[in-house]
């Protein structure tokens, strides 16, 4: 489905700035595709993760590269003005700032994914336990009713 392809904000955005990183170096774009490729699937805990985790994982990825270029830029600017090195200085700890959000909102995201799971396999088990409870109830104080229906 090309509307899938073309419509792919998240891989539009790493794209550019990928290429932003390599500055024409194909060497180096294609390495780092391959970074941003491995990150990615080391990222998701599953062969398919669900939307949201997708989101999340696309976002501290946009985000991990834009760490990287402001990291590059800032490096590269050698003799500069006062303004132009806050400037970069402001670039990396804003970029810094927001690969860390983006990795703590994965990182609570995947917590509230296994706290619904364990809430979900707990009442699983309460309800179950019930209805054995409810068994051995019926049975103990209705075991005439059953055994008359017998004979």
């Amino acid at each position: 489905m090309i509307w899938k392809q073309v419509g792919d904000l998240a891989q539009h955005a790493v794209l550019t700035l990928v290429q932003m990183l390599s500055q024409g170096n194909e060497l180096i774009q294609q390495s780092v595709l391959k970074s941003v490729e491995e990150l990615t699937s080391d990222l998701a805990e599953s062969d398919s993760p669900n939307v949201m985790e997708q989101l999340l994982i696309s976002r501290v990825v946009c985000n991990w590269l834009e760490c990287q270029l402001a990291i590059t830029l800032s490096g590269s600017m050698g003799e500069e003005s006062l303004v132009r090195s806050r400037f970069h200085l402001k670039l990396r700890e804003s970029s810094q700032r927001r690969f860390q959000q983006s990795v703590l909102g994965l990182q609570q995201y995947r917590k509230r994914e296994v706290d619904l799971a364990r809430t979900r396999c707990k009442v699983l088990q309460d309800a179950r336990k019930a209805q054995v409870d409810y068994d051995e109830l019926t049975r103990r104080d209705y075991s005439f009713h059953f055994r008359g229906s017998d004979s």
